[in-house]
């Protein structure tokens, strides 16, 4: 392919991935936990002019327990859009493209232009990457994925020049600060390809300590800074939430080993993951050679598999957060570039783009990718429509030092998001609404379940109805 006519074909997967990532990007109702939890500790970072600890209801969060770098990138977006269900979305779309482009210049570097594109229009079109805890979020996921994929971009690189494996060592680096001790699967691969592709006597020990400092030194900045903060307790959390937690207790049931993960590609790379199923055995083969009297058996990978990365980069994270005890499907996004890889080289391989076949090869991609997009938005739609968080989306902006009260709402974090980022009132969430009734001041609010008792406690309080909803009321003190 002619290089005018690539680069022109890029371009275009790219106005279809946009597409998929920020049309109606903050239509679809906030999520509860990360989400939230993310946006709201971003928020405060900002009112509180605290760039070093998270928090959230104005206490250091303990339970949140990772590195700053997403905090931060949600603050600048905030700083450039307001303080809106878009803004806390924007960067992990904006990643999400960004991975999308390095997706693709990966495998053009590999495989050519047609499994190049082909891997673009794929990765855009996954479920998966695109709307569950990645792209269409606030959650760290979309920014990790987005450095694994830059380390082991740099990563093939380095064979040319030394620069790129200290790129690729920063990177990482960063991709610690963006989910802690979720880079280990990054490093186990990295290992894995420089031993597997004999490149670990390429580089000195000289290049191995600039590489360690490379991607220690952002690492040692942040953690000094935090140690200052608040000592070794941070990091005492991080530990037990993040390797101790997840890889002894169960948050879902499952043994330490099952086929979860299995399901988890069939749904969320479907119809992709289809392709899979063939992926084992196309071109593969093994060849007999009769020489005199013994029979010579020889087993022939086919291109993609020849090369160890791409098979690494899947297999690694697949068998590491298999053993691991807690399993929640989110945990496999950063495999679905390769993946997208692996299906975009066997359809090139199979499919003829010339002549007739170019126009209508293209018009179904750009069907299937608007389609998908349109079926998402419509669900997004109506999930909009559907939520009782609207009740809190419709409340004027608050004013100064006005206060909301949430009662037995502490697991639901959407809700103070709603109020304190988009509607700047400060939030307290409180056990028994007759906290409210001693505490209040004029013009604060309350938030509560709309059922008969408490409509004849706000009577008896003489407090205003200000919103009645989706089975909530909110109630202001006159």
């Amino acid at each position: 392919m002619a290089a005018k006519k690539y680069w022109f074909y890029f371009c275009l997967v790219l106005i279809l991935a946009s597409f998929n990532l920020f049309f109606f990007l903050g239509s679809l109702p906030i999520q509860n936990w990360d989400e939230a939890r993310n946006g709201v500790s971003a928020y405060e970072m900002i009112k509180n002019h605290e760039l070093v600890k998270n928090t959230y209801l104005g206490q250091t969060d303990y339970w949140n327990t990772k590195p700053p770098l997403l905090f931060w990138t949600i603050a600048l977006s905030y700083q450039i859009f307001g303080f809106t269900t878009f803004a806390l979305r924007f960067p992990s779309a904006l990643f999400g493209l960004l991975s999308i482009i390095l997706t693709m210049l990966l495998a053009r570097n590999f495989y050519g232009d047609k499994t190049s594109l082909l891997s673009g229009i794929i990765l855009a079109t996954s479920y998966g990457f695109i709307h569950f805890h990645a792209a269409r979020k606030g959650d760290f996921d979309s920014l990790l994925v987005l450095l694994i994929i830059a380390s082991i971009f740099f990563l093939t690189l380095s064979s040319k020049r030394k620069f790129y494996f200290y790129l690729c060592a920063f990177s990482t680096g960063l991709a610690f600060l963006t989910k802690s001790f979720a880079v280990i699967q990054l490093i186990a691969i990295i290992f894995a390809y420089l031993w597997f592709s004999k490149q670990t006597k390429k580089f000195r020990w000289q290049d191995y300590l600039v590489g360690f400092f490379s991607f220690a030194l952002p690492i040692f900045l942040w953690a000094y800074a935090r140690f200052s903060a608040d000592g070794f307790l941070f990091f005492q959390k991080m530990v037990d939430n993040d390797i101790l937690g997840r890889s002894t207790q169960a948050a879902d049931g499952l043994p330490a080993f099952s086929l979860w993960y299995f399901g988890t590609i069939a749904s969320h790379f479907f119809p992709w993951s289809i392709l899979l199923i063939f992926a084992p055995f196309y071109k593969n083969h093994l060849s007999f050679k009769k020489e005199n009297s013994s029979v010579q058996l020889k087993w022939k990978w086919n291109p993609f598999y020849s090369n160890p990365i791409f098979l690494i980069w899947i297999i690694v994270p697949f068998v590491l957060f298999s053993l691991v005890t807690t399993k929640v499907d989110w945990y496999l996004n950063p495999i679905f570039p390769p993946l997208s890889i692996l299906c975009a080289w066997i359809i090139a391989d199979k499919m003829d783009f010339s002549g007739k076949w170019k126009k209508m090869v293209l018009l179904t991609v750009a069907a299937v990718v608007l389609l998908f997009e349109a079926a998402s938005i419509s669900v997004i739609q109506l999930q909009h429509k559907e939520s009782y968080l609207n009740i809190l989306q419709k409340l004027p902006l608050a004013e100064e030092n006005q206060t909301i009260y949430f009662v037995n709402r502490e697991r639901n974090q959407a809700e103070v998001f709603m109020a304190e980022v988009t509607k700047s009132y400060q939030v307290k969430n409180i056990g028994n609404k007759d906290i409210f009734a001693l505490e209040a001041q004029k013009n604060d609010a309350i938030f509560m379940e709309d059922n008969q008792n408490n409509q004849e406690w706000i009577k008896f309080q003489k407090l205003d109805i200000v919103q009645n909803e989706k089975g909530f009321v909110i109630a202001g003190k006159r």
